[in-house]
């Protein structure tokens, strides 16, 4: 279930805290960090005693009530363990536990909780609680955590992944570089036609306007440094290129390396509506493995896999549509596109792409 967390410093949100027990003040006994993605949430647990060992972990809600409570589950578990196993597991700690959980598709839509107290270790070989139980619950998001101006007064957030259409119906996938550059009507596919691609979606969910799109790339401040092309090396020796947006916010963490296009000498080309560096490799300049990015998520760029277009030039092209359509040309919709050495919002005000072609899709929700 624990995944330790040692690859970088995260900046997290101090959450305040709940306790059951002998009514001590837990804001002096734990501190607790979290920091989410979709599927998955950064913990760190951080004692005042560093000397103490204290019991750390997280379920869902309704696990834990079928347990009998917090120190019921944590009761439980100190007994189906020796001390020592579960120290060598990472349930139980010392001095700060960090670490990346990950949730199970089937219960995201459920609250987690956040549990920790000081153990000791019994003379029978077990542990035993030590004070209170200190708890924190949250509910895990279905976006992702960067927030990005589309238009002066409008901030959106991204879903995980492109949109994918499978036997099932559509589908959000686990890692934001998925992509099959496939067409349909034979499933799984994540091109769509316009038609297709711009349709009522669950949850607020919708796919940008083309003018949110352009207010992204070349109006939002500092725009011109808020974007990247990359790649990305999966654990099974694939690499996908794309294009990494960054979110506001964003200042590059101490120890992560990331060039953005500007940086990599991409310049602004006004009668073509681009940034661009002729003959020049972007997708190499970032290079990332999956734990690498996984860094970067939380810190909350989005990428983009360069799926294709039509079925064609997968790996090398990115097509995204947006929601709108030329009025004077009914058969016509906007979009943007990318390449290893250009990233081109012409055809987001000109140069409308036919409806019948079949580009990729990539919804956002806006921000509350």
């Amino acid at each position: 279930m624990k995944k330790l967390f040692n690859l970088l410093a995260v900046v997290a949100v101090v959450l305040g805290m709940a306790s059951c027990g002998d009514g001590n003040n837990p804001g002096k006994t734990f501190q607790i960090d979290l920091q989410q993605i979709v599927g998955a949430v950064h913990i760190t647990v951080t004692p005042t005693d560093n000397e103490a060992y204290f019991f750390s972990n997280y379920s869902s809600v309704g696990y834990i009530e079928k347990d009998g409570g917090a120190r019921n589950y944590v009761m439980n578990r100190l007994h189906a363990s020796y001390f020592d196993e579960l120290l060598s597991d990472g349930i139980i700690c010392q001095a700060k536990d960090d670490y990346i959980g990950y949730l199970k598709p089937e219960e995201r839509n459920e609250d987690h909780m956040i549990i920790v107290c000081y153990v000791e270790k019994s003379e029978d070989g077990y542990g035993k609680i030590i004070g209170d139980v200190v708890t924190k619950t949250f509910k895990p998001t279905d976006v992702m955590p960067g927030e990005f101006s589309v238009s002066e007064d409008k901030k959106v957030q991204f879903a995980k992944s492109n949109y994918i259409e499978t036997k099932y119906g559509f589908d959000i996938e686990e890692d934001q570089w998925y992509c099959l550059g496939a067409t349909g009507p034979n499933t799984p596919y994540d091109l769509y036609p316009w038609s297709e691609g711009v349709q009522q979606f669950a949850n607020d969910f919708y796919v940008p306007s083309a003018d949110e799109w352009w207010y992204l790339f070349k109006k939002r401040p500092r725009a011109d440094e808020l974007f990247a092309h990359a790649t990305i090396k999966t654990d099974d020796d694939n690499e996908v290129h794309g294009l990494i947006l960054l979110p506001d916010n964003w200042q590059t963490p101490e120890g992560v390396s990331l060039k953005t296009s500007k940086e990599m000498g991409m310049e602004w080309d006004e009668s073509w509506q681009q940034y661009i560096r002729e003959k020049y490799d972007g997708y190499a300049q970032n290079i990332y493995t999956e734990d690498q990015w996984l860094n970067l998520e939380f810190f909350g760029a989005v990428f983009l896999p360069a799926a294709g277009l039509n079925g064609r030039n997968v790996n090398v092209y990115g097509w995204y549509w947006s929601s709108s359509e030329k009025s004077s040309e009914s058969d016509k919709g906007y979009s943007f596109a990318f390449g290893r050495d250009n990233v081109t919002i012409l055809v987001l005000k000109a140069s409308p792409s036919p409806k019948t072609d079949n580009h990729s899709i990539r919804l956002v929700r806006a921000v509350k």
